[in-house]
């Protein structure tokens, strides 16, 4: 296999035209996460967002709910290793590994990384921070430091004639950086000639291929070059080729695209073999790399669930209140007019004047509206009822929780693809930290089988072992929003299931429970301060966290207490119960009108 020659404007040239060629073959897909951004951003977000209003966000309901549900809390290494002299290292390097984590703030990285693949794909690019850059990048990016940032599709490209991402050629991005600082860097070999009057491309709201850059949803489209700039901007273009091991940067035209076909910059790619690049999707399409994306399954029911609603309001706007009166009648309407409201009419003959309505919302449109919402509910993870908690769907909290495991199948997947794919960049940061000559950094060791820790130093110099001898793996409990409630349920689990059953067992095994401990931290959790207040010990009441003694003015429950326990029975709107409904009305059967109220429709 002939491999790329970076100094041969021929073979540079035939990869510039294969990717735009991509590029251009990825427009529709472009065309449609810009079109599910604008929906998503909804008719009050900005002038060049949806053009029409948004009454029912259901692109908002979905994408919010499934990303908090993906992305809980901060993403968290485990580090180990099967080498017993490494344990301790592991230990130390699952520390400065996190540490760095929360330097870089890679949880909202993942966050817009999980959100970017909720609407198309989601793109991480990997790599140390050179010099100045750290200043240009952002106050996140420290000289030398690993980051991870993600990339907009709109700004991506890849070989489009595979079915896998490991099978790509080529695969880059766009992005600008200052011209001043690219000509003074010797790290391009670039020119003032060169970048004369490039920055039009970084000023422009298209794309090469004509369609709007996704940044125009919230600065529009005006006049190209119109949008003032403190400093000169250029765009530049990252070809990572996987079979030659380099990566390669050409300077974007004025258009947008590439036009010079010699790269300004060339670097051997030292890193994994999987590249800079590390995506994340949810439905793979047999027989194609891009996916199936969530956003591109609810776009058509957010579509018409508005048309309904707009028409409905429409309805409702042209809905009217008329007096009809018979020829004749004049004094009964005057004697109306002249009343107050809630007060009485003098007329001699009051059935020459009626009160008609005319118009309002169509209740067979209304029931269809309904249809169209629990269709939305069931996409694109499962019951999203259910699994956000935004209603019940069973009568017993044991049906409740069986319908909440089920519902929650598909969105399991989804998680499993999330830490997967987060796993792998952690991993690529996690190498970049090893290798790193310069890195010494303060940690807290965490002592094993203990709940010490000790400030200690992890230089290069005190490193043992090699990268390969430790085992990566994302906490996957790091990214699960874990409430106080369900603390609360976990505590009264062990209490039950493990404490009260062996009880003895932990005795001889020298373990007891810590009882105030675990009655501040259940008062804490259930927000019922006065549980502290229930017990005491021999020296006086139990202090809560807080220090705030439970004093004798605190409430107290009456001593004599009467309690009445009424049964009631008390019927729920179901899925099925509700299509039952929809379709006896769609038949023109006859609906009652508890039926009715279960659907919401007055």
């Amino acid at each position: 296999m002939v491999k790329l020659n970076p100094n041969k404007p021929m073979q540079t040239s035939r990869l510039i035209k294969a990717g735009m060629h991509s590029r251009r073959l990825l427009l529709p897909f472009r065309e449609n996460q810009l079109r599910f951004t604008k929906q998503y951003a909804g008719s009050n977000y900005s002038d060049n967002a949806s053009k029409k209003r948004v009454y029912l966000n259901l692109m908002e309901l979905n994408a919010g709910t499934f990303i908090r549900l993906l992305v809980g809390g901060k993403p968290q290494s485990l580090i180990t290793t099967t080498i017993q002299r490494l344990r301790l290292q592991a230990l130390d390097f699952e520390a400065d590994q996190n540490h760095l984590l929360n330097e870089i703030d890679f949880e909202a990285t993942i966050h817009e990384y999980v959100m970017n693949a909720m609407f198309m794909l989601g793109i991480i690019k990997t790599g140390i921070t050179e010099g100045v850059r750290g200043e240009i990048d952002g106050f996140l990016h420290d000289a030398g430091q690993p980051f991870a940032d993600n990339i907009d599709f709109s700004d991506w490209v890849h070989d489009v004639n595979v079915t896998r991402y490991e099978q790509v050629q080529f695969a880059g991005n766009r992005y600008s950086l200052p011209a001043d600082y690219l000509i003074k860097s010797d790290l391009y070999n670039l020119t003032e000639a060169m970048v004369m009057g490039m920055e039009k491309a970084q000023e422009s709201p298209y794309n090469e291929t004509g369609e709007e850059k996704q940044k125009v949803i919230s600065i529009g489209t005006e006049q190209e070059g119109s949008i003032d700039q403190f400093h000169r901007q250029v765009e530049l273009w990252d070809y990572w080729l996987p079979r030659e091991q380099m990566v390669l940067t050409f300077l974007s035209d004025e258009s947008s695209g590439i036009s010079h076909n010699k790269p300004i910059r060339v670097v051997e790619w030292e890193g994994g073999e999987e590249g800079p690049y590390h995506l994340l999707s949810f439905n793979k399409v047999p027989g194609n790399m891009m996916p199936l994306s969530p956003m591109s399954l609810m776009s058509d029911l957010h579509d018409l669930a508005n048309k309904i609603f707009r028409k409905l309001g429409a309805q409702a706007e042209r809905m009217k209140e008329v007096g009809l009166v018979r020829p004749g009648g004049e004094d009964t309407v005057k004697s109306i007019n002249e009343a107050i409201d809630g007060g009485w009419a003098k007329s001699d003959t009051p059935k020459d004047a009626n009160v008609v309505k005319f118009g309002g919302p169509d209740q067979l449109l209304s029931a269809f509206l309904l249809m169209v919402q629990d269709f939305a509910n069931t996409i694109p993870g499962g019951n999203l009822n259910v699994i956000a908690g935004l209603s019940s769907e069973a009568d017993t909290l044991g049906q409740e929780e069986i319908l909440n495991t089920r519902a929650s199948r598909r969105l399991e997947s989804m998680q499993e693809s999330t830490w997967s794919a987060t796993e792998k960049v952690m991993k690529a940061l996690a190498k970049y930290n090893w290798y790193d000559p310069l890195r010494n950094v303060k940690i807290n060791r965490r002592i094993p089988n203990t709940t010490l820790e000790v400030p200690v130093r992890h230089a290069p110099e005190l490193r043992e072992g090699d990268f390969i001898d430790f085992n990566f793996e994302l906490s996957p409990f790091s990214m699960t929003n874990r409430t106080p409630a369900a603390k609360l349920q976990t505590m009264n689990n062990v209490l039950v299931n493990i404490v009260a059953p062996f009880e003895q067992n932990l005795r001889d095994q020298g373990l007891e429970v810590d009882l105030p401990y675990v009655i501040k931290t259940m008062a804490k959790y259930s927000n019922t301060p006065e549980l502290v207040g229930m017990f005491k010990t021999a020296s006086g009441p139990l202090e809560s966290d807080d220090t705030e003694r439970t004093g004798s003015d605190r409430p107290r429950q009456a001593p004599v207490t009467t309690r009445n326990y009424v049964r009631k029975n008390q019927s729920t709107s179901t899925p099925s119960g509700r299509s039952d409904t929809l379709q006896k009305i769609f038949a023109g059967s006859a609906v009652q009108n508890s039926e009715i109220n279960k659907l919401g429709v007055q």
